[in-house]
């Protein structure tokens, strides 16, 4: 997948850039499955998942708690990027869908993750969590489920895009999104549509491609130079050492 251009560079030369591209795109999920896990008396633990299912649980209590899992292949943004061309993403929002099922109005979190190596078909909560800790992980954004009967496309929620947001989740063309219950449900789990073609998790991301100039040949003569002033400086005083010594 393709590496972003650092960003560091970009905001350096961001003035002097040229925007080459603008562009608003819609990415459909494209892995989505349940963790699910037991309280074993000292922790919550879990060696199973839903695999890719059509509605997905999202609840945190005494002695269960359910995260959907949700990855977004980016490579439509990155595939292809010059070397001299950087993506800056205005926007992120994430819409996720509501199913009939759901009876908690609860709030959620959206947390980032760094951890894309992993199948819908085979990953478990406790493998997920052994290599995506909660501290490697970000909340990027807030929203609430409406319960009792409400039913498709919630309010979309606003994820953070910040650069070190984006250089962390979003620059190696995928992206993984833990679901998470943002407060108790006790025995009012929220629902949410998981592989549902019409309901399924949709993000919108506005980006634009710049052209991030190449140094200007003034800038490389200038380098050259002094390397070359340099180099002619320690030759002359190691000529200077070594006829000291003669």
């Amino acid at each position: 997948m393709k590496k972003l251009t650092k960003l560091i560079f970009t905001t350096t030369l961001l003035s002097a850039s040229l925007i080459t591209q603008a562009t608003e795109i819609e990415i459909s999920i494209d892995q989505v499955t349940n963790l699910y896990s037991a309280w074993d008396g000292s922790d919550y633990s879990g060696d199973y998942a839903s695999g890719r299912d059509t509605r997905l649980d999202i609840y945190f209590e005494s002695y269960y708690t359910a995260d959907g899992l949700l990855g977004f292949d980016l490579a439509s943004i990155y595939d292809g990027l010059g070397s001299n061309h950087a993506v800056v993403i205005n926007s992120a929002t994430l819409a996720i869908a509501e199913s009939d099922g759901s009876y908690g109005n609860n709030p959620y979190w959206v947390a980032g993750s760094q951890y894309d190596a992993w199948g819908e078909d085979t990953i478990t909560f406790d493998n997920f969590y052994a290599n995506s800790s909660y501290d490697d992980m970000e909340i990027l954004g807030i929203g609430d489920f409406l319960g009792y009967g409400n039913v498709g496309y919630l309010t979309p929620v606003s994820l953070d895009v910040s650069e070190i947001m984006q250089n962390t989740f979003f620059d190696d063309g995928y992206l993984t999104l833990a679901i998470w219950a943002g407060d108790w449900t006790f025995t009012s789990p929220s629902e949410m549509y998981g592989a549902d073609p019409d309901f399924g998790p949709l993000l919108t991301i506005d980006y634009d491609i710049v052209d991030v100039p190449e140094p200007s040949s003034a800038a490389l003569i200038l380098f050259f130079g002094l390397g070359l002033s340099a180099y002619a400086k320690r030759k002359q005083a190691k000529n200077i050492n070594e006829s000291s010594l003669l």
